[in-house]
């Protein structure tokens, strides 16, 4: 098995501790659908709960 690749997502209201969530993948083609699903539901915000998203990094 080859190295394993992992994507790790945070949310949460803005002071407070919030959540995350860490996700291992066993190639960069399958992290990369998966944030880029993930993103285009967060980026529905708007229209489904009133509040956009921000992309941060770290």
């Amino acid at each position: 098995m080859g190295p394993l690749v992992a994507s790790q997502i945070a949310w949460g209201r803005i002071g407070s501790r919030g959540q995350g969530r860490a996700v291992s993948f066993a190639s960069e083609d399958e992290a990369s659908r998966f944030t880029r699903r993930l993103l285009r539901h967060r980026s529905s915000a708007p229209k489904r709960i009133d509040v956009a998203y921000r992309e941060v990094s770290f």
